[in-house]
C-alpha cells in the first residue's frame, strides 16, 4: 500500500490520477461531501468513522484485509498517516496504525507549487505577511479564481520493514516519516 502526506482537499482529486486511481483509506464525514463522497464512492474508499469506539482497530483490519488480499496489479490502498491534513510545510507525526500490518510500503509526497497554496484551508497570507481567517466558502471561491493548480507528486521507491520495525510499527512510522 501507499502512504501519503495530506495538505489540501485536492489531494482526492489530483492523487487518483497521479497514482491510476488506488483506493483511498478516508474519514466517514467525507461520504456526506459534495463532489468528494461521490468520488469516494466511485473509487470504493475504505471509510473510517473517527466517531466510533471501535474505529482504530476497524481502520487497522482494514488494512490488513488489503494487504493480505491485494496481488500485484491491483489498486493500492492510499493512507494519509498524519490522520489530518496540514499546512504542507512538514510533515506531522505519522500514526502507527497505517504500520501495524508490518508490510512494506510505498511513501508518497505532494507538494502544491502554484500561485494559489490550497493547502492552506483556514487563513489567507496577505501580501504584507499577515493571516486572514477564512472559510470553507472563500477557500471555494479561491479554488475556482485559480482554475490552473500545479503540484509535484513524487512517488518513492518501496520502504521495506526491518524485523526491528515489523516488530514496533511507532518505529515503522517514524523511520518511513524520515
Amino acid at each position: 500500500f501507499m502512504v501519503a502526506n495530506h495538505i489540501s482537499y485536492l489531494d482526492a482529486l489530483v492523487l487518483p490520477l497521479a497514482l491510476q486511481m488506488p483506493k483511498f483509506m478516508s474519514m466517514a464525514s467525507v461520504r456526506n461531501y459534495p463532489l468528494f463522497g461521490t468520488l469516494g464512492e466511485d473509487l470504493d474508499f475504505v471509510w473510517v468513522n473517527r466517531g466510533s469506539k471501535g474505529s482504530r482497530s476497524e481502520a487497522v483490519q482494514a488494512i490488513d484485509a488489503h494487504v493480505q488480499a491485494w496481488k500485484p496489479g491491483e489498486r493500492p490502498l492510499v493512507i494519509f498517516p498524519e490522520g489530518t491534513t496540514s499546512n504542507g510545510t512538514s510533515l506531522l507525526d505519522f500514526k502507527q496504525g497505517a504500520f501495524m500490518s508490518g508490510a512494506p510500503v510505498r511513501p508518497v509526497l505532494l507538494k502544491h507549487t502554484g500561485s494559489w497554496d490550497p493547502a492552506v484551508t483556514d487563513y489567507l497570507m496577505t501580501e504584507d505577511g499577515a493571516r486572514v481567517l477564512y472559510s470553507d466558502g472563500e477557500w471555494a471561491m479561491n479554488f475556482w479564481a485559480n482554475l490552473l493548480h500545479s503540484c509535484t507528486v513524487l512517488v518513492c521507491e518501496h520502504y521495506i520493514p526491518s524485523a526491528e520495525e515489523k516488530a514496533d510499527a511507532s518505529l515503522y512510522a517514524k523511520n518511513v516519516r524520515q
